[in-house]
């Protein structure tokens, strides 16, 4: 009697598991859907499927067939998280918070999961709700180094820039073979102040990654910001010869050159600018070319790139003005009764010396001129203050506890270099929208208002890209009158809620008589005289706004008229902030 041999089966999916292993994607795919035919409720194939063709970029059939699958497969699979995963790289973060979601009601610690969900979170800039799950994950799988990644950026969004360092530091030593890493590590030492440890960073990275167009941009940027534009030109122009296309790269070149002398380039900046579509790249190419028409003297057509540019700027950033202007009322109607919550005595440690106004209004000048005092440590821009209000406070008043613990966590995350200063800076010039939980919380404090030129300033805000989201009001001439009408407003309310709490520095006044103007303000800090803040241009402290160049430069008067050369096409709405 003879045993019938069973039949092959059609599909040899263990070779086509093989196939997928060894990164032919689209045979692996074409493999998948032949099987697919026959075995249609198969929820692994419609997976295999679904990852080849995220392999091969076809996003929408990957969605597609994750979905098949999750179907197709019972509870508590994994497949939620590699659909979320998808979600989260094609910016649909709010879709890709339910997958992760669904996974995680089942296993709360899921590494994955809590890493999707987390990074979903920063997309909808929320960091404040990622910290959570990515501190999960991070907890559940210490060495994962993406994870640490994210987490880094979590800290990042929330104000706190040296545990993002600490992260992105980890993260290098899990995985040093991805530039990014590298990239994050540099950019966040950079930001707390640490511009040379950054910049020894980047100098390994671009041995490593010579030709690395974004490891010579971010090279470029903290050598200039650390007064080596030599250096910064030199690579900035190598970046661009390299990468042509990189718009953002060319907008940094033409802010390090004099493009009178760049005619083969300017000329194919015009000819790209017709071939760009709408978006990223016309904006910066646009901002570029703002900047030749300026070094050439045309300023009608700088004008007219600039309005372009501020508005592909705006439409990114999708700033909505109603928002702030909220904000403005709630604060004033939050703190009207709000005198009596001050405090008499601070903690022992540093005093924070806050300077704040408009944005562009010359508070870089002014820390610059503080940083040469021996007693002062500059901090720079610090998201601290804004970041704890966000997190713990909202818009209540803080007073007892609250203003307490306002105070202390402040202190507790200064920088390390700044913990056993006498006095510290924090040039944030939007933290004069927070001065009531300063006045509040921290008695010692110094409160430093600068005040500039409305015209001048306006106009700076409006000419300047601000690579932070948070300035969104500056790319509107509507937008940037009614925004700076309510910095007035709220800086008249402040004053007269907490009198003589406030130190106003006038601009103009400070770079037509240096001398008198430094020691009415020394005076007025309670700080000793000190001749080398006449000479802030001296100063060795990293400048990581756009006033390096202008602070690299004895003070100097006449800074606030450069509006007048745009006067014919912007003078009607300068007019209107007076």
């Amino acid at each position: 009697m003879f045993t019938r041999t069973p039949p092959r089966p059609r599909h040899d999916l263990h070779r086509l598991q093989r196939i997928y292993n060894k990164g032919d994607h689209r045979k692996a795919l074409r493999l998948a859907l032949q099987a697919l035919r026959d075995l249609p409720d198969h929820p692994d194939l419609h997976a295999l499927a679904g990852s080849c063709a995220r392999h091969i970029g076809d996003t929408r059939r990957a969605i597609k067939f994750y979905r098949e699958a999750i179907a197709r497969s019972g509870i508590g699979s994994d497949y939620p998280v590699h659909l979320g995963n998808i979600l989260n790289d094609t910016g649909a973060f709010a879709a890709a918070l339910t997958e992760f979601q669904a996974v995680l009601d089942l296993r709360p610690d899921h590494g994955p999961a809590l890493h999707g969900l987390g990074v979903a979170l920063l997309g909808l800039a929320r960091p404040h709700d990622a910290l959570p799950p990515l501190m999960g994950a991070v907890a559940g799988n210490p060495a994962e180094a993406r994870y640490l990644h994210a987490l880094g950026r979590a800290f990042e969004g929330v104000g706190e820039h040296e545990k993002a360092a600490e992260c992105h530091a980890t993260t290098v030593l899990l995985d040093g073979a991805r530039p990014e890493y590298h990239l994050a590590h540099a950019r966040m030492l950079h930001l707390v102040g640490q511009s040379d440890a950054a910049l020894d960073v980047l100098n390994k990275a671009r041995r490593r990654w010579p030709k690395d167009c974004q490891i010579l941009n971010l090279t470029s940027v903290v050598l200039s910001v650390l007064g080596q534009m030599s250096k910064a030109s030199t690579l900035a122009r190598e970046a661009l010869e390299l990468q042509p296309n990189n718009y953002a790269g060319l907008m940094n070149f033409t802010h390090l050159h004099d493009m009178t002398r760049e005619d083969k380039l300017v000329r194919d900046m015009h000819q790209k600018l017709a071939q760009v579509t709408q978006g990223k790249d016309e904006m910066h190419l646009r901002f570029a070319l703002t900047k030749v028409c300026e070094d050439q003297g045309s300023y009608q057509d700088a004008y007219d790139h600039l309005v372009r540019a501020n508005s592909l700027r705006k439409a990114l950033l999708r700033y909505d003005p109603t928002l702030d202007h909220r904000f403005f009322e709630e604060i004033k109607h939050r703190f009207g009764r709000a005198a009596a919550a001050l405090k008499d005595a601070g903690p022992s440690g540093p005093v924070p010396i806050f300077i704040v106004g408009m944005p562009r209004s010359g508070t870089s000048l002014v820390e610059a001129i503080l940083a040469r005092h021996p007693e002062v440590v500059p901090c720079g821009e610090l998201e601290t203050l804004s970041s704890i209000v966000r997190r713990d406070h909202t818009l209540a008043v803080p007073s007892g506890p609250a203003a307490e613990s306002l105070q202390n966590a402040y202190l507790a995350r200064l920088p390390k270099a700044a913990q056993t200063a006498a006095f510290v800076t924090d040039k944030m010039p939007l933290n004069f929208k927070l001065i009531g939980y300063i006045a509040c919380s921290m008695p010692q404090a110094r409160i430093l208002h600068v005040h500039r030129d409305p015209r001048a300033t306006c106009w700076s805000n409006f000419r300047h890209f601000y690579a932070s989201t948070g300035n969104g009001f500056a790319y509107d001439p509507t937008d940037l009158v009614s925004f700076y009408k309510g910095y007035k407003d709220l800086m008249a309310f402040w004053h007269q809620l907490f009198p003589g709490r406030i130190t106003t520095l006038d601009y103009e006044a400070l770079v037509a008589d240096p001398a008198t103007s430094t020691g009415a303000l020394l005076d007025d800090l309670r700080l000793t005289w000190h001749e080398a803040c006449l000479r802030p241009e001296a100063s060795q402290h990293p400048v990581r706004t756009a006033s390096a160049r202008q602070v690299r430069q004895k003070i100097y008067s006449g800074s606030s008229d450069g509006w007048r050369r745009y006067e014919p096409w912007a003078g009607a709405w300068l007019a209107q902030v007076g």
